[in-house]
């Protein structure tokens, strides 16, 4: 989505999404990213406001913490609405 692109309805509030990836790391390189036996893990939290393409926040994560609970360290802007890669409606 372009900065010149519309979302095809008219919201006053600004809307924003959540992403996590997770990033696969060597656990030879990266001891303190484990994340399972033999598997090291590292997870991105990116808030993106839906009007642009820069992220206006991220957060970097052990890959174990739950990608609803990387809200928890955003402080929500008053009548901002959140969505989540899922798409479920945080608010």
């Amino acid at each position: 989505m372009c900065v010149d692109e519309t979302f095809g309805v008219e919201l006053e509030d600004t809307v924003y999404a959540l992403d996590a990836s997770t990033i696969d790391l060597c656990l030879s390189l990266f001891p303190w990213a484990k994340f399972q036996q033999h598997k090291g893990a590292v997870k991105l939290h990116t808030l993106i406001d839906l009007r642009g393409s820069i992220p206006v926040f991220f957060n970097i994560t052990n890959e174990i913490l739950h990608d609803v609970n990387g809200l928890n360290v955003i402080i929500p802007e008053p009548g901002s609405i959140y969505l989540d890669e899922m798409c479920d409606f945080l608010q």
